[in-house]
């Protein structure tokens, strides 16, 4: 694949720069809308915050038309510069100052030139480029110099195919998480109404008689990194700021710095952020699992209840995070001109909450562990999309992306008219790049067959307000009227984030005995299959653990043997798939 500088196939227009008593906040006959940085995001185009000038200070390149893409040309932080969103229609919008446009030319397809945006190379070059200065400025000649892999231009269309494809079904999978989410928020207003309202008139009492004592955590100077297995780490204001657990949002703890055991993160606590900016300070998160050794950081308190019997943590943090509530509870907080707002125990203290009968919190909080079981299903399943997401744009950015098997039609933009659908030549369970040895080689992994367990794009969730069943696997209706196994019972799905494999009962031993007791050669798919069948199902076999696998810690096992000649692969050419065996060399 030939290499071109990319200024050859682009054109790079400026934003446009305007006095502050031009612009309005609602749009207006004769008003356009202008984007500014924060309204592109990783996900996409947010309209929020926008705002309106006279289209008359627009000149006629400046609007936005179909293919373009827009990108955060200036920022204090280098790493939201070259953020990128692009139109695949025309928008009768420009955009501000601080962004820059990019109009591929015909020599180039949008939306090739879109997935090479997203790449860790274009990423890495842009914050390398603009090392060094305060205020990052993404230059005309940055992007020019960009040396670009560029086939032609049938072979982008269909590069871009293959890559469109698996992004759609990410944001399929996305959305999906996100409807849990919206669900359990309806729930909550359902049965308790809104809080500050209070219409049901649920009794009120102070948080000091509910909890014990609000533990303080700390903040020693830590090392530029996460935490690996086995150290320390202090968790960042990121863990909470989004109400949703995240361990990885920590650093780690220096090996000169000790650790202090007493506020270290536990299954079960509700953390708080006491101080950040006003929009995003009071942020309530419940720990539904963790790693071990992260710490509380001074930033972020742990509301520790008298007991459970008046109220349950996990309607208690609900509570706190629902969007009147939280409102309110961000008013207590204050501080100097120039500091971040914070909020005081004292203060945090004597705040209101509503105390509805404990079995109707029980009732929810059971429902909550339902939404949260199925979640888990979805992010693995997130997890491995975006992996191979990941995967493919390597390999088509290497030129070494198998797509013959398309066939490209011309349409009016000449995007995306491809017909068949591709067999890649991806990885089995990291990259594997096709050499002349391995030149044909591919997986049993299409685009086609990634929703792995059957898992729903559309879920009718009205059945999850019925009573909990003990040891029974719980189920979810699928478009009205289909059941499939969407969750496992609580006890026996404890992990949703990435835990280490010294975590699990999942061994080499057990893989070992599986590939053993099963049919092999054995497809990776098959034997993902078998293993979470297995740890939900037969419990009685010698090799069982106790909760199911993760797809990283079954692909870590196998890396290790296949490095130490334990477990092989074959290739069989006429099913054009990749196998697992014990047997070297073994023609299948």
């Amino acid at each position: 694949m030939k290499y071109q500088k990319l200024g050859q196939h682009i054109l790079q227009i400026r934003g446009i720069s305007f006095k502050p008593e031009d612009v309005i906040t609602e749009q207006l006959d004769g008003y356009v809308p202008v984007i500014k940085s924060n309204n592109i995001t990783e996900t996409g185009f947010d309209s929020k915050g926008l705002i309106y000038i006279k289209s008359e200070y627009i000149r006629p390149e400046q609007f936005i038309r179909n293919g373009d893409l827009v990108l955060t040309a200036s920022s204090g932080s280098k790493k939201t510069i070259g953020k990128n969103i692009q139109f695949d229609s025309d928008y009768n919008g420009s955009f501000g100052a601080f962004c820059k446009l990019i109009r591929p030319k015909s020599t180039i397809n949008p939306k090739y030139i879109y997935h090479y945006f997203k790449t860790h190379y274009f990423r890495d070059s842009i914050e390398k480029a603009v090392q060094g200065a305060n205020i990052a400025n993404l230059k005309n000649e940055y992007i020019n110099d960009l040396q670009i892999p560029l086939p032609p231009l049938d072979d982008q269309i269909r590069i871009a195919a293959v890559l469109t494809r698996a992004e759609k079904l990410i944001a399929k999978r996305k959305g999906s998480i996100n409807a849990l989410d919206e669900f359990l928020k309806s729930t909550f207003l359902e049965m308790f109404g809104d809080p500050v309202r209070n219409e049901k008139g649920w009794n009120r009492k102070p948080l000091s008689e509910i909890l014990e004592k609000i533990e303080s955590g700390w903040s020693p100077i830590c090392l530029d990194r996460p935490a690996l297995d086995g150290e320390w780490g202090v968790l960042k204001l990121g863990a909470v700021t989004k109400c949703i657990y995240d361990p990885l949002e920590n650093k780690a703890l220096p090996e000169t710095e000790s650790p202090e055991p007493s506020i270290e993160v536990h299954k079960g606590d509700v953390l708080f952020s006491r101080k950040n900016t006003y929009e995003l300070v009071a942020a309530c998160a419940y720990v539904w699992h963790t790693p071990p050794k992260l710490m509380l950081s001074d930033l972020i308190f742990r509301l520790v209840l008298r007991n459970e019997k008046s109220v349950n943590p996990i309607y208690l943090q609900a509570l706190l995070s629902f969007s009147s509530k939280r409102k309110t509870i961000q008013k207590l907080a204050g501080g100097a001109a120039g500091s971040m707002p914070n909020i005081s125990k004292s203060r945090l203290l004597l705040h209101l909450v509503e105390c509805p009968s404990l079995p109707l919190q029980s009732q929810f909080a059971n429902i909550a562990k339902k939404v949260e079981g199925i979640k888990y299903r979805y992010k693995q399943s997130l997890y491995e999309l975006e992996n191979l997401y990941g995967s493919l744009s390597q390999l088509a950015f290497k030129g070494e992306l198998k797509y013959e098997a398309f066939h490209v039609h011309y349409g009016d933009n000449g995007m995306d008219k491809i017909t068949k659908t591709p067999m890649p030549c991806s990885r089995l369970f990291k990259p594997v790049y096709c050499d002349s040895t391995a030149e044909n080689i591919k997986t049993e992994t299409i685009l086609g067959s990634l929703k792995r367990k059957s898992l729903p794009d559309e879920l009718d969730l009205s059945n999850m307000h019925a009573e909990p069943q003990e040891n029974k696997n719980e189920t979810v209706v699928v478009n009205g009227n289909t059941p499939i196994e969407s969750t496992v019972t609580w006890e026996e799905h404890e992990s949703e984030e990435r835990i280490s494999t010294n975590h699990l009962k999942f061994s080499r031993e057990s893989l070992l005995y599986l590939i053993r007791t099963l049919q092999e050669p054995i497809l990776f798919s098959e034997l993902m299959r078998e293993a979470e069948k297995n740890a939900y199902e037969n419990h009685s076999q010698p090799w069982t653990y106790d909760r199911p696998p993760h797809y990283d810690d079954i692909c870590n096992l196998i890396f290790e043997l296949l490095d130490e000649g334990i477990l092989f692969q074959a290739y069989n050419k006429d099913k054009n798939q990749m196998f697992l065996t014990l047997t070297e060399g073994k023609v299948i």
